[in-house]
């Protein structure tokens, strides 16, 4: 499946350089524990690597809950840290841009179990629904 390369892309020198090798160990985790991502979803935002990342977080930490839970944005466990955006100097931008990919990520995503709390300081995730079309 091409995620990240647009058909008319050239193919790579080394056939080898678009692998990736699991462990036998990861493997059966994914098989025992699958996280329902949809194929389209992740196709529409290949080209934005914080929405998709933001995404598979959400996808991932929505699924199979059995009741809501408080994200921090900030802090050691908050999503800033979850999502690896290290590099917002100011804590505003770092809202601003997780408004945005919430925004995209529910355009694509209609049931999208997930909203800012009022005070803006945290996200508060809801436990997902089944994904008929998940990879």
């Amino acid at each position: 499946m091409r995620l990240w390369r647009s058909v008319g892309s050239a193919e790579p020198a080394i056939r080898e350089e678009n692998v990736i090798t699991i462990t036998e160990a990861f493997y059966h985790e994914l098989r025992e524990h699958p996280v329902p991502i949809e194929r389209e979803v992740v196709r529409a935002l290949a080209h934005s690597a914080g929405a998709l990342d933001f995404y598979m977080w959400l996808v991932w930490r929505s699924y199979g809950r059995s009741r809501p839970q408080r994200v921090p944005l900030f802090g050691d466990l908050g999503l800033i840290t979850q999502v690896g955006c290290s590099d917002y100097r100011r804590p505003r931008d770092f809202a601003r841009t997780v408004r945005r990919w919430l925004k995209t990520v529910s355009q694509l995503w209609p049931d999208c179990p997930a909203q800012i709390t009022s005070d803006g300081a945290a996200l508060t995730v809801r436990p997902a629904r089944i994904i008929h079309n998940a990879l």
